[in-house]
């Protein structure tokens, strides 16, 4: 008689962005890898991020229905939101409980303490701190819990932070993956631009936030154009700083040359024929977005912000790392790149 299945719970926030993106390919990787040892729960605060084919993905998906904002409002969601995963969590047998991101990792265990749980911190905590409201509560919460767990991390610079400033001694480094052919494939579709099809541009791909430092980009990319370039830049990607990224880029009088798409779904035909991927985060925990790049053989120009990028990119082996916040010395490789075949098709 074969052995029962493992009951996998994975609870997250909600499937926006990059997180999103891991949950969906640790799901559709375990159920095609090892479709007889798991059996997956998906458990969602909220649907923001959910598409109708992932409600395929999980055997089970449970979405609990409730906001979770980024502002005071937190002090008081967190109560309801315990209620509320209690109850959830009250008709869900799990042999694992995996959480993803900072909240999920400090609610759910603090709701059902005695439930198997392991954590998963997607980025360099103690840098992605210094911008929160609420980085001193956060950080003592996650002195007390973090090192109670094991936790997986992307990057062993994620790794060595938790290491060294919250007291975590339990950690396990799994890189994230890409679906190379599913990325491929998704790549052929045609994308929706306003370019003509023979217009070269650079790409960037990311949440309009402040962790993005867009601003470093839109001056990197001012200088360069200063300076010769010809290349548009599309920027694929939603959020909270839009209107004021909009406004520097009429300010840079560059309106004619970036484009703001907003967000896609299926980002990879835009990256496809873009001539180069360009990401000038202050911070990332892996940077799977470049991964995705690589896939499809995109040059790329990254900062080296903590941590994910430098590992990625092996030091400069595999492509072009820039101090962060650094717009000159962005400009500086956005131009070797373009203005160097050879190392652009390196």
């Amino acid at each position: 008689m074969p052995p029962s299945p493992i009951r996998l719970l994975i609870a997250v926030i909600d499937l926006r962005g990059g997180t999103g993106t891991f949950c969906k390919s640790l799901i559709a990787g375990l159920r095609r890898y090892f479709p007889d040892e798991f059996e997956i729960t998906l458990l969602l605060l909220n649907d923001q991020g959910l598409l109708p084919a992932d409600r395929l993905l999980p055997h089970r998906l449970q979405v609990i229905g409730t906001p979770v904002h980024d502002d005071w409002h937190r002090f008081h969601e967190t109560i309801v939101h315990s209620i509320l995963l209690s109850r959830a969590l009250s008709h869900i047998r799990s042999d694992i409980a995996f959480t993803v991101g900072n909240y999920m990792n400090l609610l759910l265990p603090a709701v059902a303490p005695q439930r198997r749980t392991i954590l998963s911190v997607h980025a360099n905590l103690s840098t992605q701190l210094r911008a929160s409201g609420f980085s001193a509560i956060i950080a003592e919460l996650a002195r007390i819990g973090f090192p109670r767990r094991l936790v997986v991390t992307p990057s062993a610079g994620v790794a060595n932070d938790l290491h060294a400033h919250f007291g975590v001694r339990r950690t396990r480094v799994i890189p994230h993956g890409v679906d190379l052919a599913a990325v491929r494939s998704a790549a052929t579709n045609l994308p929706d631009t306003p370019l003509s099809p023979d217009r070269p541009y650079l790409v960037a791909v990311g949440r309009l936030t402040p962790q993005k430092d867009y601003d470093t980009l839109l001056h990197a990319f001012a200088n360069a154009r200063q300076r010769g370039l010809k290349h548009d830049l599309v920027i694929l990607g939603d959020g909270e700083e839009r209107s004021r990224l909009l406004a520097l880029r009429d300010a840079l009088a560059l309106d004619k040359c970036v484009h703001f798409l907003g967000h896609r779904d299926n980002p990879f035909p835009y990256m496809q024929r873009a001539a180069a991927f360009v990401l000038s985060s202050i911070w990332e925990g892996f940077g799977l977005v470049i991964l995705e790049a690589m896939a499809l053989g995109l040059p790329c120009i990254v900062t080296d912000c903590p941590s994910g990028p430098a590992e990625i990119l092996d030091d400069q082996l595999y492509g072009l790392l820039v101090p962060p916040r650094q717009p000159e010395a962005l400009a500086d490789a956005i131009l070797r790149v373009v203005q160097t075949p050879e190392l652009a098709h390196e």
